[in-house]
């Protein structure tokens, strides 16, 4: 490998000049931009070339030179060449900064890609886990809930079955209630036909009403008025002493004869009741 003659960026020891190593600041410039820009500039005219392989090369024999050698002037320098040099050599300048800046350009758009795309990603990450947590609160949230529900209706069948049988014994109730009701209805209109009967017979004699059946019976029935005349009694002589219509030694001699008789009275009622038992 050789370095090219006369190259723009690189000189005959092989030092770089680039305007943009001249540009180089420690905080603002970064390798990568500088290899982008040595890409760019080396790619459009290589700095180097592959040497070709020696030949053998014929023996020539040299001309005699004599010593009478004639002598070269030297030209003077030409100014407009030298101007279009320097011409050339803004021009170039210029290309070089407007390509070092399009370079630039490109990388800021490229970092603040990269810074978008990370940002973006970041934004992405957050957002996943905070989806994903709500979505555990919001499945932990359901699963309670649907577990009170079962709960729920595990309690409302339970009830339900509770309801059921309480309707059940209530309409066997009103069953009940609608039997007796008419078996009332049957018994009153029994004894209002046997009322009305008896109100058509007239009206039935006080003794007539309680007949006795056999001796015992009608002294009980004659032993059971005694014992309620003489309570009758008993009253209305308390209320005649109460009133000031009979004196206090009256009142105590006729309630010792009326006790006496309803004593006896009530003894012989209960001898009775017992022989028939």
């Amino acid at each position: 490998m050789a370095l090219k003659e006369n190259h723009r960026n690189v000189g005959p020891d092989g030092m770089v000049y680039m305007p943009f190593l001249n540009q180089w600041g420690p905080h603002t410039s970064t390798l990568r931009e500088m290899i982008v820009v040595m890409g760019l500039i080396f790619g459009e005219d290589p700095p180097v070339f592959k040497k070709p392989l020696t030949a053998h090369v014929p023996y020539v024999s040299q001309p005699h030179i004599t010593s009478h050698t004639p002598y070269v002037t030297a030209q003077p320098p030409n100014y407009d060449e030298i101007q279009a040099r320097e011409i050339e050599n803004e021009k170039r300048e210029r290309e070089e900064a407007e390509a070092l800046a399009r370079v630039l350009a490109e990388s800021e758009r490229a970092a603040e890609l990269e810074d978008e795309i990370r940002t973006t990603s970041e934004i992405r990450d957050t957002l996943s886990k905070k989806l994903v947590i709500s979505l555990k609160n919001f499945n932990g949230e359901v699963r309670g809930k649907i577990s009170s529900s079962l709960k729920e209706h595990a309690t409302l069948d339970g009830r339900k079955k509770i309801i059921s049988e309480e309707i059940k014994n209530l309409k066997d109730k009103v069953e009940i209630f609608n039997t007796q009701i008419r078996h009332v209805d049957d018994q009153t209109e029994k004894i209002t036909d046997f009322i009305e009967k008896q109100e058509l017979k007239g009206e039935t004699p006080v003794d007539n009403l309680a007949i006795p059946g056999d001796l015992s019976s009608k002294q009980m029935l004659q032993l059971s008025a005694k014992n309620a005349a003489i309570g009758d009694c008993l009253y209305y002589i308390d209320k005649a002493l109460m009133n000031g219509h009979i004196e206090l030694v009256v009142h105590l001699k006729e309630v010792r004869k009326l006790a006496k008789k309803q004593f006896f009275a009530r003894a012989h009622l209960v001898k009775i009741a017992k022989m028939q038992v």
